[in-house]
């Protein structure tokens, strides 16, 4: 939460009703969740929100994490979980381009996906897991 309040960034939460379960391990979705979170404070735009989205889709549980971002980005869309990669070519953030490619390695190892998508001024990072019950 110090963190978006730094970043002068607005969290928006949807989730469904009902508890989703998925298997998966508590330590690593948080790191997941917690370098998404990181990303989304780091290239925000200033006064903006970022939308959080928990659903269920089938036998799926989707997480998607979207954003306006400020800075302009120098790469595509699927280098961005490449290990040493940044968007921002200048280097004025902190960070060293291993918190997407992190965050990726860890979906997939708990039997999940993350998926990265970026269009005009718009960030999204969606997590898809099985449901378990």
């Amino acid at each position: 939460a110090y963190k978006l309040e730094q970043a002068e960034i607005l969290p928006r939460v949807e989730m469904p009703e009902e508890d989703i379960y998925i298997m998966g391990d508590g330590k690593w979705l948080w790191r997941t969740l917690s370098n998404l979170m990181s990303n989304a404070c780091k290239y925000a735009e200033k006064g903006t929100d970022v939308k959080l989205t928990l659903k269920k889709s089938g036998k799926k549980a989707v997480m998607t994490i979207e954003n306006s971002f400020s800075a302009q980005l120098n790469v595509d869309s699927d280098e961005l979980t490449e290990r040493f990669v940044r968007g921002d070519g200048s280097r004025h953030t902190e960070g060293n381009g291993l918190g997407l490619s992190i965050a990726k390695s860890l979906a997939e190892l708990q039997g999940g996906s993350l998926d990265i998508s970026v269009k005009e001024d718009k960030f999204s990072a969606i997590m898809i897991f099985d449901i378990i019950k």
